[in-house]
């Protein structure tokens, strides 16, 4: 068995929120505005899937 210490990928909390925001501009690059999600174009992209 090997060590893992600070350095190793291993010993780091995967980072869900960008890996998400990621995902969502592969899948709706039309959304993004400046590098931030534009709510606005959101709701109109999913249009009547969205449950306010």
């Amino acid at each position: 068995m090997n060590k893992i210490d600070h350095n190793d990928p291993l010993s780091k909390s995967t980072d869900i929120v960008s890996e998400n925001i990621e995902q969502l501009q592969q899948l709706f690059p039309e959304i993004f505005k400046e590098g931030k999600i534009d709510w606005q174009e959101l709701q109109a992209t999913l249009g009547e899937h969205i449950d306010t």
